[in-house]
């Protein structure tokens, strides 16, 4: 399978999913391929890092020699009190609520 295919498919695929979950704030692509999801939940809320695990488990599975890092980022807060926790610095904006 070409490359690129399986790239574009792995990545709608983990956007399909992560879409759903409704902590998440946005995805980012940073060096080396590394996909970066930024979800806002108080840092004892486990669910959400749980739900976007379960995504990219799923694509793992079903994406054949998927090509991306997954890694998962849980900022405690992304508000407007604390702008110094924006994410402006990880890559290109993939998607964003």
């Amino acid at each position: 399978m070409n490359p690129e295919l399986t790239r574009f498919k792995a990545l709608q695929m983990y956007l399909d999913l992560v879409r759903e979950i409704p902590e998440v704030v946005e995805v980012r692509l940073a060096e080396h391929d590394e996909l970066h999801t930024i979800i806002s939940a108080p840092p004892d809320d486990d669910a959400p890092c749980y739900s976007v695990i379960d995504a990219q488990v799923k694509v793992m599975r079903g994406v054949k020699d998927q090509p991306f890092l997954f890694l998962l980022l849980n900022y405690e807060e992304l508000t407007l009190e604390n702008p110094a926790n924006h994410i402006s610095s990880l890559g290109e904006l993939v998607w964003k609520r």
